[in-house]
């Protein structure tokens, strides 16, 4: 069975303690009631775009989507 796709504003979050807060996965995890896994690849797919942080303020929660998904197709 496919996982569901993290809430872009969950994301933002995770970037937001991880980055702003340097707080460890385990305690962004604990923070969001998320597995470490999740907190793992979001931080993995963050790393891996072409994205900075902080993020632009202008990035809408869908192009958000798009650089983190690009290319993968999803069935809901």
């Amino acid at each position: 069975m496919a996982r569901l796709r993290t809430r872009m504003s969950k994301i933002k979050e995770v970037l937001r303690l991880k980055f702003d807060c340097h707080l460890a996965n385990r305690s962004i995890s604990a923070c969001l009631n998320i597995g470490c896994s999740t907190i793992s690849d979001v931080v993995t797919r963050f790393r891996g775009s072409q994205l900075a942080w902080p993020l632009p303020e202008d990035l809408t929660e869908s192009q958000l989507e798009a650089l983190f998904y690009t290319g993968r197709c999803v069935f809901w």
